[in-house]
C-alpha cells in the first residue's frame, strides 16, 4: 500500500504517459491501436462528462442556498465556467430580474420589458457560434429564457442538456424568487419546489 504523499504524483504520470500513448497511436494506424486510442479517448470524455455534470449540480445546490442576487451570479459562474460554452445569456422579466440587475456589476442592461444578463466564460465565436435556448418557466408560463453559445466547429458537449430544464433552471428560478427585491426589504422564501406550487395556486386563486 503506498502511502498519501507518495501516491499523488502517480495519477499526472499516468496521464502523461497515456497522452504520449495516444500520440504514438495516431501514427502508426495499426487497427488494434486505433481501437485502442479510441477505447482511451472515450476514458477521458466520460471523466469530462463527469465532471461537468457534478459541476451543474454543485451549482443547483447553491443555488438552493443563495439569499442574495450575487450568490446567483455566483453560482452562474460554477456552472458553466470552464465548460464548453463560450457565453451565457439570461433574459429575465421584470421584477424577476430586478436583482441581479441591481448585483449585475455592468454583465445586467435592460432589455425591452425585462433585463438581460451576458456572461462571457471563454473565447467568442461570433463568427460561427450556435445557440441552446431553454425556456426560463413560472410554474408552466414561459417568462424568460437561458442562452447558452459555443462554436459550431467545438467537440462534443459533455454537459448532459436535460439537468439544464430540470435542475438547474428551476433552481434558478425558485433563488430569484427569494432574493426578488421588496418593498419593505424583506426577501421572499421560496424553494424550487414551491415555484410550480405557488404559481397553480395564485392562478386558481384568480
Amino acid at each position: 500500500m503506498l502511502a498519501t504523499g507518495e501516491a499523488a504524483p502517480i495519477l499526472p504520470l499516468f496521464v502523461v504517459l497515456a497522452s504520449i500513448l495516444v500520440l504514438g497511436v495516431q501514427r502508426l494506424n495499426v487497427p488494434e491501436l486505433v481501437e485502442l486510442r479510441h477505447i482511451i479517448g472515450r476514458g477521458f470524455q466520460q471523466r469530462s462528462v463527469i465532471a461537468h455534470n457534478l459541476r451543474m449540480q454543485a451549482a443547483a445546490d447553491a443555488l438552493d442556498r443563495a439569499q442574495e442576487p450575487t450568490a446567483v451570479l455566483e453560482a452562474l459562474e460554477l456552472a458553466f465556467e470552464g465548460s464548453e460554452f463560450s457565453r451565457l445569456e439570461l433574459w429575465l422579466p421584470e421584477p424577476l430580474g430586478l436583482g441581479l440587475a441591481m448585483a449585475g456589476n455592468g454583465r445586467v442592461a435592460r432589455d425591452g420589458m425585462g433585463y438581460r444578463l451576458n456572461m462571457e466564460l471563454g473565447e467568442l465565436h461570433p463568427a460561427h457560434e450556435i445557440e441552446i435556448r431553454v425556456p426560463v418557466l413560472v410554474g408552466e408560463e414561459r417568462v424568460g429564457r437561458l442562452s447558452l453559445f459555443r462554436d459550431a466547429t467545438g467537440e462534443r458537449v459533455f454537459t448532459d442538456l436535460r439537468l439544464l430544464p430540470t435542475v438547474v433552471v428551476p433552481a434558478l428560478v425558485a433563488a430569484l424568487v427569494r432574493c426578488e427585491p421588496k418593498a419593505n426589504g424583506a426577501p421572499a422564501r421560496q424553494d424550487r419546489e414551491e415555484v410550480a406550487a405557488s404559481r397553480t395556486i395564485e392562478e386558481g386563486a384568480a
